[in-house]
């Protein structure tokens, strides 16, 4: 990996390296990265080959094909009131699952759930059994890498359902390609639509501000309701080892404004242009529309892409008394309030050639969108400040681990220079 590669921690490289030379680890800001033991390394490019961010597979277009979406069959909207109040949204991502389960579509759903053992926060999940589904159906905005998770696939023959990220559909896509096995057993990539990954820092971060060593927590939950707290103010808990219990919420706190400001992401995020998963089946996400603003047990929207998979969902939702059809422009809507579609398919074509001048070696992309001279000029300034304040925040926090400053001066530090960058 060169100096100035970007890196997703997906674990595909891990995985597939015939030498087992290659390592993650962990940066100054919990984000896993690559390293390659050299004495050992074969210089085979493998390691690339499998890489989400840098090898191109290219999707053949559908019938129904929309340049933000990527292919399409159905779309639909709604809750399951059996999982609503236990997940992130609307539960239908886990009402799926246990319907590709019960009605014996696959044999495991891997997925993560909360590991209270360990500082390792969350862990890859097999389950079998439908009722155990409802341990593991809220998000974890927390990495996880997958080569052990795909070691165990390669090695027990079942049939898989996989929830994963819209990076981690596309690496299971290209080692479907160079793995036989891969290709046949997992049957289902269930997506989740991402805004991005932070670092474990996050959680250290928040721990810290609340006056808790990260040794001290017990427990993470994210995506927490709250009864009179709307699903879009949802919260990360922390509960620590003295049974001491800490909300920080994402409007207006520091939950909030540490994933907001992309203090702890991976920088290979700025340049993610797969909102809505397009290398998975089925993709599922939050309904940020206006009619759902005040809900505060959330709903759903998800889109299906595979033809059987689209079979059993118009079978299995229409089922379900709180889910119906939506157009194609539902799942668009919900994600342009949230500034995704701006932020994810417009501005990142300027963000392309500004990490190109830093010296970034940037994926390929093609794009024909047209821009107004506004446009381009308002982009390529918030390219910069989100490049210029996660470089801060990563300075500052190497100071704060080196107890060069204190978590009051990295706070106060952050929220200054935010606030300064952004009047530009």
């Amino acid at each position: 990996m060169r100096k100035k590669d970007f890196c997703i921690g997906c674990g595909a490289c891990k995985f597939a390296c015939p030498q087992k030379c290659v390592k993650l680890q962990e940066d100054v800001l919990g984000r896993y990265e690559m390293v390659i033991a050299k004495e050992q390394c074969l210089e085979c490019g493998i390691c690339e080959k499998v890489c989400p961010i840098y090898e191109n597979i290219l999707i053949p277009k559908q019938a129904q094909y929309n340049t933000i979406t990527g292919n399409y069959l159905n779309c639909y909207k709604g809750y399951d009131d059996r999982y609503r109040k236990t997940s992130a949204s609307g539960g239908l991502l886990t009402s799926f699952l246990y319907g590709l389960l019960k009605g014996d579509i696959v044999d495991t759903v891997v997925c993560l759930k909360e590991n209270s053992d360990s500082t390792q926060f969350y862990k890859y999940s097999f389950v079998s059994e439908p009722s155990r589904l409802i341990q593991n159906s809220k998000s974890a905005y927390y990495p996880v890498e997958m080569s052990e998770m795909i070691e165990y696939i390669l090695k027990n023959d079942a049939r898989y359902a996989i929830v994963v990220l819209p990076c981690q559909a596309k690496a299971i896509r290209i080692l479907q390609k160079r793995y036989k096995k891969l290709e046949e057993r997992i049957l289902v990539l269930a997506g989740l639509v991402c805004g991005g990954m932070p670092g474990k820092g996050l959680v250290e971060y928040i721990s810290n501000f609340y006056g808790h060593s990260l040794d001290e927590v017990k427990r993470i939950t994210f995506r927490e309701k709250e009864k009179n707290v709307t699903n879009s103010n949802y919260s990360i808990k922390l509960q620590f080892t003295n049974n001491e219990v800490i909300r920080s919420h994402f409007r207006q706190e520091e939950f909030g404004f540490a994933y907001l400001n992309k203090l702890f992401h991976y920088k290979a995020c700025n340049l993610c242009n797969d909102i809505f998963a397009e290398y998975a089946d089925i993709v599922f996400m939050d309904a940020w529309l206006q009619e759902h603003r005040y809900d505060e047990l959330g709903t759903s929207i998800c889109i299906v892409r595979n033809e059987n998979i689209a079979e059993f969902t118009n079978n299995y939702f229409t089922q379900i008394e709180n889910v119906k059809v939506v157009t194609i422009d539902s799942a668009i809507q919900a994600q342009s309030n949230v500034g995704l579609v701006l932020r994810k398919k417009k501005q990142n074509i300027f963000k392309y050639k500004f990490y190109a001048s830093k010296g970034f070696r940037i994926p390929y992309s093609i794009s024909n969108m047209q821009f107004s001279l506004k446009e381009i000029t308002k982009f390529s300034i918030r390219g910069r400040q989100e490049y210029a304040i996660q470089n801060y925040a990563e300075k500052q926090w190497v100071l704060f681990k080196q107890k060069k400053i204190s978590i009051e001066d990295f706070y106060k530090k952050m929220h200054r220079y935010v606030k300064w960058i952004k009047i530009i």
